[in-house]
């Protein structure tokens, strides 16, 4: 622990696009097996796998890194093809960079109301390839209060989640990642659209979701698979049976 903080100490007197890139290449090789951080992967790998869904479609809302902390990664080495989009577009450029042609990125913030194509503040923490840059800024408060890490106030072009979704059609697994804003999001999607196998997202707070969530997710067939850490997923009902 002592050597990580004095990593990160030197890592301080770097430019910020050097420590991106630094991590960048620390996150590609600090997993092997699982990819994800309580290892999530696993079981949707074996879930795919007993369900007989190969070379599938995923969607990652809020992706971070192509590899590191990433629930996506292994169903990509699998060869599933896929969507993404952050906040970021150092990031987005990185995640291009490895996972290619097989997954189409994009740089944009995820909103829950029709404010599509304008620009909205995020807010970006000050470490490098930060894994809790929000645009919620009641969240950002809160971790900046609670990690005592400053944030700075970016302007991002808005993507109204519907309208993201509209043009990609069938899709096997959502993940979503954006601080604060999973359920808020998660609950304006047009389920019926994508028609996910899969769909996991976090909080962090309430064990397995709200209730508004779980009552939202089993109305649509959907029934709890597995929490593990603060993840949630949700399996069809038809499939678990």
């Amino acid at each position: 622990m002592e050597y990580q903080k004095f990593v990160k100490y030197i890592l301080h007197f770097f430019s910020y696009k050097l420590q991106m890139f630094i991590y960048f290449i620390y996150g590609n090789f600090k997993y092997k097996k699982s990819y994800s951080e309580n290892g999530e992967d696993l079981i949707l790998i074996k879930y795919f796998e007993n369900h007989n869904i190969k070379n599938g479609v995923y969607v990652d809302i809020g992706c971070f890194h192509p590899v590191w902390i990433s629930n996506t990664y292994l169903l990509h080495k699998k060869g599933w093809n896929g969507y993404a989009i952050d906040i970021d577009q150092q990031k987005c450029k990185y995640f291009r960079l490895l996972r290619g042609d097989k997954c189409i990125v994009q740089c944009g913030a995820i909103t829950d109301k029709h404010s599509a194509n304008r620009d909205i503040e995020v807010y970006k923490f000050q470490n490098a390839y930060s894994s809790i840059d929000t645009i919620d800024k009641n969240t950002a408060d809160l971790y900046r209060k609670n990690i005592g890490v400053e944030y700075k106030i970016e302007k991002v072009t808005s993507v109204f989640i519907c309208d993201y979704f509209v043009t990609l059609g069938k899709i096997n697994l959502l993940n979503i990642d954006i601080e604060g804003l999973d359920e808020l999001v998660l609950l304006n999607i047009d389920l019926s659209v994508i028609d996910p196998e899969i769909i996991l997202f976090e909080n962090n707070e309430i064990r397995g979701g709200s209730a508004e969530v779980k009552n939202h997710l089993n109305i649509h067939g959907y029934e709890l698979l597995f929490i593990s850490g603060g993840s949630i997923c949700y399996s069809k009902k038809s499939l678990i049976k």
